[in-house]
């Protein structure tokens, strides 16, 4: 497993099992969606992105 795979199941991991599910849901629908569609739900994800206090070393996700 690369290292931004292994980044995003670790956050799997940490979820509920409802947010599990609903991510599955949501992650269902993406790959049914159009080309344009999917590149507008990945332009509206990042926009909404929080990146929270800048100064406290970044994204414990991803390390931005």
């Amino acid at each position: 497993m690369n290292n931004k795979t292994e980044r995003v199941f670790r956050g799997y991991l940490d979820l509920t099992p409802s947010e599990k599910a609903d991510l599955r849901e949501e992650i269902r629908k993406y790959e049914n969606f159009t080309e344009a569609e999917q590149d507008y739900r990945r332009r509206e994800t990042i926009r909404k992105i929080d990146l929270g206090p800048l100064s406290q070393g970044g994204c414990p996700c991803c390390g931005r």
